[in-house]
């Protein structure tokens, strides 16, 4: 080892052990009086599950060119210094990788846990006990509302790997899974066509392909899990997934990258782990949102759009389901054009996961019977003890309460005309309550 490394590689150590340290278990010669200005082209520093122990050096914010900086699993004291949280080298490529005590949480609010046996201290327990562990895409709003179903057939099943998954059409870009391996849909269809199935990927009686669409959702069991990744230091092996110029497909319509797929982690498992998905409705697990407004538009009509109006549109409409489920007269949905793209316009319905995160919740919390909702309505509902007895919906409705209060409450809204002048100014404009 150059000197000039080796002196960098020692005084990394002795940051943190002390500068007793002189590095001859590795070579035959003493180092010391070595100071930060030997790391100044260092670009990545990983320290990472060493077992380390004292303060962060503030020296380390002289490596003016630093992009990653990760002291994670350790036992680290007293957090970073001013410098290095202002370093741009990392801020830039949000590369900062400290890891310390970690508060919890004690509710969908995020309020902060406090320790049980001290009201005056935050709970700073660690996941032990813990189970499950939740890959999700941020760009998909619904699949919350399919993650706890997910995870009780993970625990009936003892799945060791399960994927989330929905219907698909054919050639939807939605990768296929397969009876052998999962496929990206750009190879799906020719794949098809090459093996004996000259119609390639095609949709079947129910309107939809025999290979369903994984949606990036996966449900690992931890224990498993930490083995592999003791086993394999995290790394998947590597692919490239192109886009192609043209029908021939000898170049590629953009520069493509090598990249890793997370859903490629059961491979490195054993034939004997239990690896699953399972398949549920697009309408409660899929809306993601790919496309900006002008690529949306031109998509042909029939395909999902993909994009932030049809995701905000398939939320309403899976809200209004569920209710429906539940006995709530919604009305059907209207077709309507908004940023070029025509979609399905439900009821405006959204809650907060306090009121209800399961069927079950919502179940319990209203009285379907009695309740109706119009198409052209709008309900908002944030409080957690929130009982809808009895409502009839023909306007907007927004219902917050505190947490502690329980409210049964009935409503009876109905949308009218502020320029009709039959209307009592009462009536026009309805005094305030609460609930």
């Amino acid at each position: 080892m150059a000197k000039t490394g080796q002196g960098a590689l020692y005084l990394a150590i002795q940051a943190f052990v002390g500068i007793w340290w002189n590095g001859l278990a590795l070579y035959p010669i003493h180092v010391v009086g070595l100071s930060f200005s030997a790391l100044t082209s260092l670009l990545k520093l990983d320290l990472s599950q060493n077992q380390l122990e004292g303060k962060i050096p503030n020296e380390i914010s002289n490596l003016k060119i630093l992009a990653l900086l990760d002291f994670s699993n350790n036992k680290i004291s007293g957090g970073l210094t001013k410098s290095i949280q202002e370093m741009t080298s990392l801020k830039d490529l949000k590369a900062l990788l400290v890891q310390e005590k970690v508060a919890c949480l004690a509710d969908n609010d995020a309020r902060l846990a406090v320790d049980p046996n001290n009201k005056y201290r935050i709970d700073y327990r660690k996941n032990a006990g813990l189970r499950w562990v939740v890959f999700f895409q941020d760009t998909n709003g619904l699949m919350f509302k399919a993650i706890p179903t997910a995870l009780g057939v993970s625990a009936t099943n003892e799945y060791h790997v399960n994927s989330l998954s929905v219907p698909r059409k054919a050639k939807e870009a939605i990768g296929g899974i397969t009876r052998l391996t999962h496929s990206d849909a750009t190879f799906l269809d020719p794949l098809l066509r090459g093996t004996g199935h000259p119609d390639g990927d095609v949709n079947c009686e129910t309107g939809y392909s025999l290979y369903p669409g994984n949606i990036n959702q996966l449900i690992l069991e931890i224990g498993p899990y930490m083995d592999e990744l003791s086993k394999t230091g995290g790394a998947i092996k590597e692919f490239v997934n192109p886009k192609y110029k043209d029908s021939t497909k000898t170049a590629f319509k953009f520069s493509t990258r090598l990249e890793c797929m997370m859903q490629d982690y059961p491979k490195t498992m054993p034939p004997s782990a239990r690896v699953g998905f399972i398949v549920t409705n697009p309408w409660l697990a899929y809306a993601t949102m790919k496309n900006n407004h002008d690529d949306a538009a031109k998509v042909l009509k029939g395909n999902p759009y993909h994009s932030a109006t049809s995701e905000e549109r398939a939320i309403y409409g899976s809200n209004s389901t569920i209710l429906r489920k539940a006995g709530v007269k919604i009305d059907g949905p209207v077709s309507e054009v908004f940023n070029g793209q025509e979609v399905e316009v439900w009821s405006r319905v959204v809650w907060k996961p306090k009121w209800a995160v399961t069927f079950s919740d919502v179940k319990t919390k209203v009285n379907g019977n009695n309740n109706s909702v119009s198409q052209k309505s709008t309900l908002v509902i944030k409080g957690h003890n929130v009982f809808i007895e009895y409502l009839s919906l023909d306007g907007t409705l927004l219902i917050d309460s505190v947490d502690d209060a329980e409210n049964k409450g009935g409503w009876a809204i109905e949308n009218v005309d502020k320029e009709h002048s039959a209307l009592s100014e009462k009536i026009k404009v309805p005094k305030s309550g609460s609930v």
